[in-house]
């Protein structure tokens, strides 16, 4: 057990040395109680349950490391004008708490960074058409992977 409270957690992930796992709090309602889905976020905790969890931001999903423990990305929705749509994948720096955004679109369903931290993988649409697409992190250069990927493809 990572931790005793009682809760939805959702979305663990491991840290490259197997130490840490960073997971979302969601909220509670359904099976459980509402009361175990206050501090909803994202948390990291030692992989052998000792120790208290530690909120590292309040907003985002899908928390995920790159090839080193030092940063964490997660990925967060916002809305533009009231009706655009869009998502970001933001790293938060573990020891400073200092975020920085990575990627922006309003077309990106899913974010996935390689395990060595040197490239970024997202499912979008090009020409209207779902693609999946690679983004060097060091130059900022994309490149189309997969274009015209079926719905199959992407999960």
């Amino acid at each position: 057990t990572l931790t005793p409270e009682p809760g939805q957690y959702i979305e663990p992930q491991f840290s490259p040395d197997g130490r840490t796992v960073v997971y979302v709090k969601g909220r509670g309602g359904y099976l459980t109680s509402p009361w175990h889905g206050l501090d909803t976020g994202v948390y990291r905790v030692a992989a052998d349950g000792k120790g208290k969890p530690e909120r590292l931001t309040k907003e985002g999903t899908a928390p995920q490391f790159g090839a080193t423990n030092d940063a964490v990305y997660v990925t967060r929705a916002d809305v533009k004008k009231e009706v655009d749509w869009f998502s970001k994948l933001v790293r938060i720096d573990l020891d400073t708490r200092k975020e920085t955004e990575v990627a922006t679109s309003e077309l990106v369903s899913d974010y996935a960074v390689s395990p060595d931290g040197h490239w970024l993988a997202y499912a979008t649409r090009n020409n209207a058409e779902p693609s999946l697409m690679l983004r060097d992190l060091t130059s900022g250069d994309d490149r189309l992977l997969l274009p015209k990927i079926q719905r199959d493809d992407q999960e």
